[in-house]
């Protein structure tokens, strides 16, 4: 295995990478998580370890955060560097059947991106470049810290161009999607992705739909059988 930290994909000292290349044909790309405030693509460590035992290659992005970062800011470094990593496959020798992963505010963006396509085409993009995207407990209305910003209260239910639901068309995107949400979720997570799993069938938008046991991304550590529940669920959507 090869690995390269901090690959700059970007202009902004946020915009890193890390990558990590191993002999499979398939690569994961992980968007991490932390209210569009903290977090850092050092996170989900188990997850991305075990990823590298099976044999992926793995790709963790930082991007700009709250309170120096507005909004629309997180959404576009996350187009850049998926362009970024579109566009070097040759040059970092991972392989090319791309599957995006975002958990809890990297799952916000990752359906921002999916569905509002303006950000990948931006930069000569879609949803399409990618073979599938796993999105584990996004918001899908307008997120808690982009209403914050707004001066609106945290837990009002917006559906704008700050919400991915939005966004929704009776298309083909091109790339296969998968939504997970918890059992004992964020306070109304899980009936948020129960609405988004109706809304998107509504819409005939082929995905697969995972209500797990368990808390707010928990799927991402391991469990107390030593399993990450993740994992399949990535294979699966790597088929």
């Amino acid at each position: 295995m090869r690995s390269y930290i901090n690959v700059a994909y970007g202009q902004k000292h946020s915009n890193k990478l890390d990558v990590f290349v191993n002999q499979r044909q398939e690569t994961v790309v992980y968007i991490h998580g932390g209210s569009l405030s903290s977090g850092d693509k050092t996170a989900a460590k188990e997850m991305r370890e075990k990823l590298l035992d099976n044999g992926y290659s793995v790709i963790s992005i930082n991007y700009s955060l709250y309170p120096e970062a507005k909004f629309p800011e997180f959404i576009d470094d996350c187009a850049i560097a998926l362009k970024f990593i579109k566009d070097n496959i040759k040059t970092y020798g991972y392989g090319e059947k791309i599957c995006v992963v975002g958990g809890s505010a990297g799952a916000y963006i990752a359906l921002m991106l999916f569905f509002d396509e303006r950000y990948l085409a931006k930069y000569g993009s879609s949803s399409a470049d990618f073979y599938s995207f796993v999105i584990d407990s996004a918001q899908p209305t307008a997120h808690f810290n982009v209403l914050k910003e707004r001066g609106l209260e945290t837990y009002a239910i917006r559906v704008d161009e700050t919400a991915p639901i939005y966004f929704l068309k009776n298309k083909d995107y091109g790339s296969k999607l998968s939504i997970i949400t918890y059992e004992e979720d964020m306070y109304c997570r899980k009936e948020q992705n129960q609405m988004f799993d109706k809304t998107l069938d509504s819409y005939n938008i082929p995905h697969d739909f995972y209500l797990l046991k368990g808390t707010h991304c928990s799927a991402e550590l391991s469990d107390e059988k030593g399993e990450i529940r993740i994992i399949p669920i990535i294979e699966k959507a790597l088929t």
